[in-house]
């Protein structure tokens, strides 16, 4: 026979919670800009987190949609903090916040703890995710962090791998980003649907040519350059005025 090695106070403490915890909850689904092409979107997510719901017996009174937002960090995510404000000002209230997933919730496991977790403990409220296995157990807790610790361990490959793309394209002379002043950017076809980036002239090249001539005589400052700029109208590819560099 295998006996709990959890005290039996906290047992019954553990028992006592979960027999007086609300069965509504609140809903938060999110998509950053790449998630629109795949099959995680709104409706999807949506859908399963009131299966969720239905199948455990919860009511959902409150929907938290995100779109456009990284899971980086939970401060900069307008929907997430106002579900946290909407969980505070109904404390006692609601008992649970669902998720799709761990990594809607934050690919970032110290913010998730700090920003996220820790609040939601505070409150009362247990965390669910609709299709992972998430529970107020030891196993449950511990498989809560690592769905979290798998979404930044993907997001932290992806941007190896972007970097490492981002510099093999360079080394072929190919360009990125934005053009500088006097350029403009050139598509040019290397294979079906494939393109690269070049530059090309426009008709600020000249002007961008005369105010790098007229430094390299060393008689101007770069405040200098920055005012004779703009009498020339030369603005940068945002439609703004040039700022000198630190």
């Amino acid at each position: 026979m295998v006996t709990s090695m959890i005290p039996e106070r906290l047992e019954r403490q553990k028992l006592k919670t979960n027999a007086v915890r609300s069965n509504k909850a609140v809903a938060y689904i999110r998509v950053s800009t790449e998630d629109q092409l795949d099959t995680e979107s709104m409706k999807t997510q949506e859908a399963k987190i009131e299966e969720y719901a239905q199948r455990e017996g919860l009511e959902i009174v409150k929907w938290f949609r995100e779109e456009g937002k990284s899971a980086k960090t939970a401060k900069k995510r307008d929907a997430m903090q106002e579900m946290l404000i909407y969980l505070a000002r109904n404390r006692g209230k609601i008992g649970y916040a669902l998720f799709y997933k761990m990594w809607r919730a934050s690919r970032d496991a110290p913010s998730y703890y700090t920003d996220i977790k820790s609040t939601l403990n505070g409150l009362g409220v247990s965390v669910r995710s609709a299709t992972e296995p998430i529970t107020d157990t030891p196993v449950g807790r511990y498989m809560e962090g690592m769905f979290v610790l798998g979404g930044q361990l993907d997001n932290e490959v992806k941007g190896e791998t972007a970097k490492d793309n981002m510099s093999s394209v360079a080394k072929q002379g190919w360009w990125q980003g934005s053009p500088p002043p006097g350029y403009s950017i050139k598509k040019i076809k290397i294979g079906v649907d494939k393109y690269r980036s070049t530059l090309t002239n426009n008709s600020q090249s000249s002007i961008v040519l005369s105010l790098y001539e007229d430094y390299s005589t060393g008689q101007y400052t770069k405040a200098d350059i920055k005012r004779m700029a703009r009498e020339k109208g030369l603005k940068n590819v945002q439609g703004g005025w040039l700022t000198i560099p630190r």
